[in-house]
């Protein structure tokens, strides 16, 4: 007879077992059926592609030996924390690729030296506030960073509703923000907006010098 196993085996249970996924969030452990993901092929995605594929290009044919390897350095100390709150180290490609990819897509020259200070980029603690007279306005944010470092702005696909209290996305890609940007800073404008959205906005911090900082998600109400 086939033992069913329950208990504390199910809630560490990782991974897929024919059409089921068995994973973890912030609120403990859960389980949904497999779904193939749609492939729009929209032009935004061709352009992230594209980000990707030039950038493990650059790896593999443009950077030295003595680049890869300050970008393995730079990954084994700087282990990064995923969806569970586990420490993951990543290799010094993927460490390269996750900051490249996205900071050529921002239109910004690729980044071949390896940050010299381990680390993340410092996550982002940002206020924004919303109005359908001023629009969504991006008013504060901390820690400062430098004129030529970014924060990679993104929102919510669709306006949402209130009563909407968490959101992982998807997510569309805003412009990116100057360090050295003049606040407050219009992000939506009033035509946008409407009483009674709520719209996310996922935000993180790009340095210069090669470094990416962990996402922060915030949200904002429309309400006058």
């Amino acid at each position: 007879m086939a033992k069913v196993l329950l208990g504390p085996t199910i809630a560490e249970a990782r991974g897929q077992i024919g059409g089921t996924v068995y994973s973890r969030n912030r609120y403990g452990a859960y389980i949904r059926q497999n779904s193939s993901p749609v492939n729009p092929n929209t032009a935004r995605q061709n352009a992230i592609r594209n980000a990707f594929t030039a950038v493990s290009q650059a790896w593999r044919d443009t950077l030295t030996a003595a680049q890869r390897e300050a970008w393995q350095r730079y990954a084994q100390e700087t282990p990064l924390i995923d969806v569970f709150g586990f420490k993951q180290i990543l290799s010094g490609n993927a460490m390269y690729t996750r900051f490249n990819a996205a900071w050529t897509d921002y239109g910004e020259t690729r980044v071949d030296d390896a940050p010299v200070t381990p680390g993340e980029a410092p996550k982002l603690s940002i206020t924004i506030t919303g109005d359908t007279t001023l629009g969504v306005q991006l008013t504060a944010y901390s820690p400062t960073l430098l004129a030529a470092d970014r924060l990679g702005f993104q929102e919510n696909a669709a306006e949402l509703p209130q009563s909407r209290n968490f959101f992982n996305g998807p997510f569309v890609q805003l412009s990116p923000i100057a360090g050295d940007v003049v606040l407050p800073l219009t992000i939506k404008n009033p035509a946008s907006v409407a009483i009674g959205q709520r719209w996310f906005f996922r935000v993180r911090a790009y340095e210069a010098v090669g470094r990416a900082g962990p996402p922060t998600i915030v949200f904002v109400d429309i309400l006058v």
